[in-house]
């Protein structure tokens, strides 16, 4: 089942990435491309069985949150890559930022290119859970994590769990 899935999520990976190119062959030949900013990004990432768990709705493992997130500046830049966790809560707020755009009350104020002095907070419902899983009834409730340093904790109503970030499997 597992190898069915997959090659359907790589089919849809190959598709977004013809899409990407298109857009991008596009911006190039209206000549605006370097004055544009791209933001290539993903919304959650997906579960193929880690943890039990199938989908992206049942919990805050890293299968689920960790996501591309590709910027391209106008004009291109070199490549670079930040050591920190973001959230794709700060698109927004950066967008607006570069635009010389004043930040709505109501949006956080964390920027892309600044390294958050506060923890990164995440949510989930809790569902998508394989029905045999031996703690099933800990996916139904309202989860929470965050990620500090070089910690992130998930937590449940009745559970917690610490990983250092090294520990890409959370294991």
């Amino acid at each position: 089942v597992v190898g069915g899935l997959l090659d359907k999520y790589d089919g849809c990976i190959s598709y977004l990435d013809t899409v990407v190119d298109r857009m991008v062959t596009t911006l190039r030949e209206r000549d605006v491309l370097d004055d544009t900013y791209l933001f290539i990004l993903s919304d959650h990432g997906e579960a193929f069985g880690e943890h039990g768990i199938y989908g992206h709705s049942g919990g805050l493992y890293n299968e689920v949150t960790r996501v591309p997130l590709l910027v391209r500046p106008p004009g291109g830049a070199n490549e670079k890559s930040v050591d920190y966790p973001v959230s794709i809560q700060w698109i927004m707020p950066t967008i607006l930022h570069k635009a010389g755009i004043n930040i709505p009350d109501h949006c956080v104020e964390q920027h892309l290119f600044e390294q958050p002095e506060v923890p990164v907070v995440f949510e989930s419902s809790g569902l998508g859970v394989d029905a045999n899983h031996p703690d099933i009834d800990r996916y139904f409730e309202e989860m929470k994590g965050g990620v500090h340093g070089d910690r992130k904790l998930i937590s449940g109503e009745t559970w917690k769990e610490l990983y250092a970030l090294s520990d890409r499997t959370e294991t």
